[in-house]
């Protein structure tokens, strides 16, 4: 499985952050804020692309209150707490290359 290896912003109008993974593959966010579209996935490979639209975040939220309220009831995370750790260190990464305007390498992030 691929894992993130660097972090960087892209110049845009809106939060852009690129997500270099250490295959080579790149996983680009983009917030654009006040939009018709509340979530959408676009997957783009050598043999095509696709796109999905996610209208109900409501069900993925309550989804993840389950996994919260199982996790405390079974005294064991539901998930993988490295995963965990790892989306945490994204999200930091991608704030500091935002600010400072660089590449930050994921292994910079020592939480």
């Amino acid at each position: 499985k691929a894992k993130a290896s660097h972090i960087a912003a892209f110049e845009a109008d809106h939060p852009s952050i690129g997500i270099t993974m250490d295959n080579g593959s790149l996983v680009q966010i983009d917030c654009l804020g006040e939009v018709p579209k509340t979530f959408r996935v676009d997957i783009w490979g050598d043999k095509g692309s696709s796109g999905h639209d996610i209208f109900d975040n409501f069900t993925m939220f309550r989804r993840m209150l389950w996994h919260f309220g199982w996790s405390i009831k079974n005294r064991k995370p539901a998930f993988d707490p490295e995963k965990t750790i790892d989306s945490m260190r994204i999200l930091i990464a991608g704030k500091i290359a935002r600010n400072e305007k660089r590449k930050v390498m994921l292994n910079e992030i020592q939480l």
